[in-house]
């Protein structure tokens, strides 16, 4: 920020979002709160058995929170990186089918 413009304008900011993992956090990010979901722990065990193929920190906080809880994580295979989908144990889960 440049000024005394943008820094005065924080005063009214109820909130804020941060898009540097590791410039302004720790970089390493952890699970909160799972929404929108009946079923977050099978949410979180679909989501960490395909993030282990990941070396992204978010998909590793995923894996982490399903071992904390004591999930059960299927190794995946054919392992192809697509922005927003994937399939674990037969279930496709992003790009639209049912997770």
């Amino acid at each position: 920020m440049k000024g005394a413009g943008p820094l005065e304008a924080l005063v009214q900011a109820t909130v804020a979002v941060f898009d540097k993992t590791g410039t302004l956090t720790a970089g390493q990010p952890e699970v909160g709160h799972i929404e929108g979901s009946e079923h977050p722990n099978r949410i979180l065990r679909l989501a960490a058995s395909l993030d282990q193929a990941s070396g992204h920190v978010v998909g590793r906080a995923l894996v982490d929170e399903a071992h904390r809880r004591g999930l059960v994580v299927s190794r995946p295979s054919e392992v192809t990186e697509t922005a927003g989908s994937g399939i674990v144990d037969g279930v496709r889960v992003g790009g639209g089918g049912d997770a």
